[in-house]
């Protein structure tokens, strides 16, 4: 019996969705496949962290010293909307993050848009799905 899942509704930025699409294509993995495994893999990350602000003090380090977030290529202009995704994660993960979001203060896409960009950077460093730290 699969688990059952519950999407995140999120609207991310055209960079991060490009970045996103090039490591599904690279993955030889669907986007939401990728979406979902990220996500996933940075709250368990974030769990260990307890905060947003604690990933890096944790002993968490980010994919660069002095990392930069993930930008567009080309200067992007401020009418182009975000990109919506609704990835479906699992339960745990699901009600998990919604408590962090709450003790933040944050909404849950909000949550869900800074673990995404966060593992992305991490996945740089790693180079593979397969070889993000456990």
């Amino acid at each position: 019996m699969m688990p059952e899942r519950f999407q995140i509704g999120l609207r991310i930025e055209a960079a991060l969705m490009i970045e996103l699409e090039e490591i599904a294509t690279r993955e030889n993995k669907t986007l939401g496949f990728v979406t979902t495994l990220l996500l996933e893999w940075g709250y368990e990350q974030l769990k260990t962290a307890r905060t947003t602000e604690r990933l890096r003090r944790c002993g968490i380090p980010l994919a660069e010293k002095q990392a930069q977030p993930i930008r567009a290529r080309v200067r992007s202009r401020t009418h182009e909307p975000k990109a919506p995704m609704a990835p479906g994660v699992r339960d745990e993960v699901w009600r998990g993050m919604k408590e962090i979001a709450l003790r933040e203060d944050k909404n849950l896409g909000q949550l869900a848009e800074l673990l995404l960009e966060w593992s992305v950077l991490q996945l740089r460093a790693a180079g593979s799905t397969d070889r993000l730290p456990k």
